[in-house]
């Protein structure tokens, strides 16, 4: 994924790790990988997780209650009962990571657009609509039911991909809901 590449790190929840499996790096195989950053808080990561395999570095967030390691990460404790969001955006930097790419899934989105994380998004809209009560969402969670807490983006570019587009927002929009 070429957007992966543009960032010094790439971060999915343990709901997508436990759900896909990803890998989480660049393909074709390139010398400069991201730092895989995983959030889970209860250190529910499996063994045989493919981000553990060696082939990029990566940093698992977990609650200050998990006391175990997990072979091929680095674990970093931050927040209570929960990996709190803005302690662990506030280490990136000490690990070299200037720039992340938070991939999902909805309830990872969802946290980092509630604790205000979040400077832009590039979402791509495809011509598939899945629907339904239980269909993913790019941001699961409570919501948001009160407009002083909406996240605000403006559009900044959209481009056709495929057979969809891909849209970039920046924080900072006005508009009304």
């Amino acid at each position: 994924m070429r957007l992966r590449g543009t960032f010094d790190a790439v971060a999915v929840g343990i709901g997508t790790i436990l759900a896909d499996d990803p890998a989480l790096t660049i393909r074709p195989h390139s010398p400069r990988q991201p730092v895989r950053v995983i959030f889970d808080s209860r250190g529910r990561i499996p063994d045989g997780a493919r981000v553990l395999d060696g082939k990029a570095r990566t940093v698992i967030f977990t609650a200050k209650e998990f006391e175990g390691d997990v072979k091929g990460a680095e674990i970093v404790r931050c927040g209570y009962g929960r990996v709190d969001l803005g302690q662990a955006v506030s280490l990136l930097p000490r690990m070299g990571v200037k720039s992340m790419l938070v991939e999902g899934g909805g309830g990872l989105i969802f946290g980092f657009l509630s604790a205000k994380l979040v400077d832009s998004m590039t979402v791509y809209t495809s011509p598939v609509i899945i629907g339904g009560s239980g269909a993913p969402s790019i941001a699961d969670g409570a919501g948001f039911h009160d407009a002083r807490s909406f996240s605000r983006f403006r559009l900044e570019s959209v481009r056709r991909l495929g057979p969809g587009f891909l849209a970039t927002y920046r924080r900072g929009g006005t508009g009304r809901p």
